[in-house]
């Protein structure tokens, strides 16, 4: 589905396998939930080995195996089935009547924002 809304581009929902969204960009951090370690070298094999079908876990440095959805991201990322893209909007923060309608149908819902 694809929509204009005011002062944006483009507006495209999206539902279908679960995939990771990221911001597209340089800068990303990635660090351990527990420890803070930093896990950003390592992470693109293990996201990879989950996009080839394997556990969506990664080896830390504390000791412990991580899921990837409780890893700590800079900036924002998240897996998600579903999700609405705002394509150039004009503030990085939805417009309030927006976020409360999109809020009500996905509680929980986190924002990552993108460039480019």
């Amino acid at each position: 589905m694809q929509t204009a809304a005011p002062g944006w581009a483009e507006v495209h929902a999206w539902v279908g396998p679960e995939r990771f969204f990221a911001n597209g960009q340089g800068g990303f951090r990635v660090a351990c939930p527990v420890a803070g370690s930093d896990l950003t070298g390592r992470f693109p094999a293990a996201l990879e080995a989950w996009r080839g079908g394997g556990p969506r876990r990664i080896g830390c440095e504390c000791g412990r195996e991580h899921e990837l959805d409780t890893l700590r991201y800079r900036p924002a990322a998240a897996f998600a089935s579903a999700a609405v893209e705002c394509v150039d909007p004009p503030d990085a923060e939805l417009p309030e009547a927006v976020a409360a309608a999109v809020a009500a149908c996905w509680p929980g819902l986190r924002q990552v924002l993108r460039r480019g």
